[in-house]
């Protein structure tokens, strides 16, 4: 019997498409019901793709279902999978820091990602925003604005990121070192509870996902002042790219995730 579950990363719909693939005249792989579990809470990003997917592999299991585990950054579903069934019928659908970034950032983890994952495929990519929120002034319109508002107001200067250890926590992390600024981390379960705060005032930024803050953007209940993506959306009204990292070369467009399962006779054929 395999040792090591499967898990999928979100990051091409193509790749993992043709990794699962469903055929209308094909039995079914699994012969009881899968579950997809996920770090982050109903209504993120990597939620929303997770019931997407679901829905497209839906020949892959009689039933299955999305199972939400949010908290501790994302790793709940991990340490969930490692004690999990080895049926190729439970599996993770999870941004790739968990199991590329955290090895690097905990020194105690409940799994290990080489050891106990093997990755299935990408599913999609995704682009960060840096976002203010009612907290920050109108007059602040750019990234060297914001930075000015911070050094004059350091007690107010925070951003939010779905998590301690996550790309967006070291973004922000960079980006205030380049600058040479304080601000203070707030760590979240997920995007949808730092829009609430963005917009209660709570806290004066975040680096989110497009999809959990474009309609504040469009209605101007948000501002973002810059994205993580090689060049800016049309549908964003931001002046220019700005990048989050020092090296010009790096792109900062993290996927969310992968999804694992358990390697049994089914991981094969879900690969192939």
């Amino acid at each position: 019997m395999p040792s090591r579950r499967c898990f999928i990363t979100l990051s091409g719909a193509t790749a993992f498409s043709g990794l699962f693939a469903p055929s209308s005249g094909r039995a079914d792989l699994v012969n009881h019901n899968a579950r997809i579990m996920v770090g982050f809470p109903a209504g993120s990003s990597p939620d929303f793709v997770t019931r997407l997917l679901a829905e497209y592999v839906k020949d892959y299991a009689p039933s299955i279902i999305v199972d939400n585990r949010p908290g501790a950054g994302g790793r709940l579903p991990l340490e969930a999978l490692k004690g999990g069934e080895r049926d190729g019928s439970l599996m993770v659908l999870t941004p790739g820091d968990q199991v590329a970034l955290f090895p690097h950032v905990y020194a105690k983890l409940g799994y290990d990602a080489l050891r106990d994952f093997a990755p299935i495929s990408t599913v999609c990519m995704v682009q960060f925003l840096f976002v203010v929120g009612s907290l920050v002034p109108p007059e602040v319109k750019t990234v060297t604005d914001f930075i000015t508002w911070c050094r004059a107001n350091p007690k107010l200067a925070s951003y939010g990121s779905p998590g301690e250890g996550t790309r967006p926590h070291f973004m922000g992390v960079s980006l205030a070192r380049s600058a040479g600024v304080e601000m203070t981390h707030v760590p979240y379960k997920g995007g949808p509870p730092i829009v609430q705060d963005l917009l209660a005032g709570q806290i004066a930024a975040g680096v989110i996902v497009v999809s959990n803050v474009l309609p504040h953007i469009q209605s101007g209940k948000l501002r973002a002042l810059a994205t993580t993506a090689p060049k800016r959306a049309s549908i964003l009204r931001i002046q220019r790219a700005v990048r989050f990292c020092s090296s010009p070369e790096r792109k900062t467009t993290p996927c969310p995730g992968r999804s694992p399962t358990r390697p049994s006779s089914n991981s094969r054929a879900i690969r192939q």
